[in-house]
């Protein structure tokens, strides 16, 4: 049976710091606990970039990412298969970004555990040849999975995304929107996610 306040109280425990209390009116009775960290919550709000030349698109992803519940020393980012090397990946207190299991996967590692809000931005380019489609860039952020689990990246935070495609002068670039895309305003694309400057924007979904 739960124990009652007065009587952790003197046993000199505070309510406050305890998980669970009980007590047994049976000699030597056993209780059975089976602990497991909490895993860490989150979510987070992508903005994706499309900048598209004649041979190759620049992808810039800004993302604002809230973690919850418990802190994060590590996170597990998984580009898109197309994506091409060299990629940058930037964040506060980074103290590492090293291969993941897949090619197209990093595994960002802080200096030291963190919940809140932080910024990251994920930079890269990918090939393209005139009059073909061009898969919409999805990336995708984890948290690093416990060992009990088969392979990292299948817990993904939460997310709101949104895709904002620019146009250099020397090419046409016409969007037409698959299933699952929705218009947007440009006038209400998020504030802290950067354009590049060397395009104009054309549409956002």
């Amino acid at each position: 049976r739960a124990i009652d306040p007065a009587s952790l109280a003197r046993l000199g425990l505070v309510e406050q710091n305890l998980r669970a209390a009980l007590a047994a009116e049976v000699g030597g009775a056993a209780v059975k606990l089976e602990l497991t960290h909490k895993r860490p919550r989150g979510e987070y709000d992508l903005v994706t970039h499309v900048l598209t030349y004649e041979r190759e698109a620049w992808v810039r992803s800004d993302i604002r990412l809230a973690v919850v519940d418990h802190s994060v020393d590590e996170l597990i980012v998984t580009l898109p298969a197309d994506a091409k090397e060299p990629f940058h990946i930037s964040a506060t207190e980074v103290k590492e970004i090293a291969p993941g299991d897949l090619p197209a996967q990093r595994r960002i590692r802080f200096s030291q555990p963190w919940q809140g809000v932080r910024m990251l931005r994920v930079e890269y380019r990918t090939p393209i040849a005139p009059d073909t489609a061009l898969p919409i860039p999805d990336l995708r952020i984890a948290p690093p999975p416990p060992p009990s689990n088969a392979a990292p990246g299948e817990i993904f935070f939460d997310s709101r995304r949104r895709i904002v495609f620019q146009s250099a002068a020397v090419v046409k670039l016409e969007v037409t929107p698959g299933e699952g895309l929705l218009a947007a305003s440009l006038e209400d694309t998020p504030e802290f996610a950067r354009p590049f400057t060397a395009g104009r924007a054309l549409a956002a979904y």
